[in-house]
């Protein structure tokens, strides 16, 4: 895995997994480790997403937020990805979700992990996805950190 092309990444990319929800730390343990034997056994090196979102509440590392992801193709070195574990396509997030997201997103900023003028993008701005679904999206577009300017695509 590469280093991110900025450290601290300069934006964020919120997306979901569009598997099923997990409400428990046992239940969100579980599902993050098969998404991970999933993507291993489809030849990826890791999980795509720096971080994953549980219904429990909990945020879980995917990869190391310091290394390129494998979520968001010509936007992944500048970024830090930020799955929502679950399909919010017809169904809302759990307001746990979107608290920790929050939380996690400050925390990234104040460990030095995330730019302090960072900017939110909501997966299908940057690629043709229906991730993370237009609940999660009307929620993305609130945050003060929400931008509709794209950011510069990786070469």
């Amino acid at each position: 895995m590469e280093d991110l092309r900025a450290i601290p990444p300069e934006y964020a990319i919120i997306s979901h997994t569009g598997s099923g929800e997990c409400l428990t730390q046992k239940d969100c343990c579980e599902t993050v480790r098969n998404i991970q034997s999933y993507l291993m056994a489809k030849g990826y090196d890791d999980i795509g997403y720096q971080f994953l979102i549980g219904g429990d509440g909990r945020a879980y590392e995917g990869r190391q937020w310091n290394k390129t992801g494998a979520h968001t193709f010509k936007y992944n070195c500048a970024s830090v990805g930020i799955s929502f574990i679950g399909n919010f396509v017809d169904e809302a997030p759990r307001n746990r979700q979107v608290e920790a997201a929050t939380l996690l997103l400050d925390q990234l900023v104040q460990n030095g992990m995330l730019q302090l003028n960072y900017s939110v993008y909501y997966h299908m701005q940057l690629i043709s996805t229906e991730s993370p679904g237009q609940h999660i999206i009307k929620i993305v577009k609130s945050w003060p950190h929400w931008s509709s300017q794209l950011p510069s695509r990786c070469s």
